[in-house]
């Protein structure tokens, strides 16, 4: 005689994964998205500058108009191409291998002087009457309580806002239709149309490629963010010394052989982040995600 049991309820289906379902994000709409991004950061500035004259040079109140923008823009982003995603998936926080820590902090280092020679450079051939640095005299005069807003501002809050946008919510759409040298340049030329200052756009952009490469040879948003906070610190810390807001601007020639070494070394680093990004395991599983 056959037994019989009663038919049980079938087991519920796993739950659905969704840290895959990100759409891909082509060259043009991240444009889109940078472009639309900078525009209303620069338009609620003017928007505040209406309000009071002083906003428009305000480090805090530009901040403020700059998160919006960005966190608007985010918001839209994720809703459009990752609606059911993982946010920590599409933005890149993940671990990656340990090594890339250091060469990020060496490379915010190296990069620091020849972008401003560069800058400099192109200041002397393209001047802007608008271009003197009035952070550091902002800094000077602000009280204690402000100057600390400031440098949580410049070193460790616009760093990571930056790059959780530009690394972060376009990179990885980006990586899903376009190869990593394409999103690389257009997520660097990105970010250096967002500091609006023309002569300022090479410089800023190549410090995206180096903060880009990290980025992607890393599958991780943590090297660019450090690489970012750490760029900034170097002229931060020395705004920050007694008098630097009074200094004039040496008369004499820019240290270009001490920069041409800085730029040697900054290419042995970004050889070095290439080179382990090849090798780690860690940095390929990081950066399959990127891509599944």
């Amino acid at each position: 005689m056959s037994s019989l049991r009663p038919a049980l309820p079938s087991d519920p289906p796993p739950p659905k994964t969704t840290d895959s379902e990100v759409r891909p994000m082509s060259p043009m709409a991240a444009v889109g998205w940078g472009i639309g991004s900078t525009v209303l950061f620069a338009w609620l500035v003017t928007l505040t500058a209406t309000l009071r004259e002083a906003a428009r040079w305000d480090l805090v109140n530009n901040f403020a108009c700059q998160l919006l923008a960005m966190l608007a823009a985010l918001f839209l982003i994720l809703r459009i191409y990752a609606p059911d995603a993982s946010i920590r998936r599409v933005l890149g926080v993940r671990p990656s291998h340990p090594g890339f820590y250091p060469l990020a902090i060496s490379l915010g280092v190296a990069m620091a002087l020849p972008t401003n020679v560069l800058y400099e450079l192109i200041l002397r051939r393209f001047p802007n009457p608008n271009a003197d640095d009035g952070l550091a005299r902002m800094f000077s005069e602000a009280t204690t309580p402000k100057r600390v807003v400031m440098g949580l501002i410049v070193v460790a809050l616009g760093p990571l806002v930056e790059e959780v946008f530009f690394r972060g919510a376009l990179f990885s759409p980006q990586r899903r239709r376009s190869t990593a040298p394409v999103v690389v340049v257009i997520t660097a030329a990105l970010f250096a149309v967002a500091h609006v200052e023309i002569q300022r756009f090479l410089p800023i952009f190549l410090l995206g490629i180096a903060m880009g490469t990290l980025r992607a040879a890393s599958g991780s948003l943590f090297p660019s963010i450090l690489m970012h906070a750490t760029f900034n610190a170097v002229p931060f810390y020395a705004m920050t010394r007694p008098g630097a807001a009074l200094e004039e601007a040496p008369a004499g020639p820019l240290p270009l052989g001490l920069a041409t070494a800085s730029v040697a070394v900054a290419v042995a680093l970004v050889c070095g982040v290439a080179l382990l990004g090849a090798r780690s395991v860690d940095a390929a599983r990081a950066r399959e995600k990127d891509r599944a």
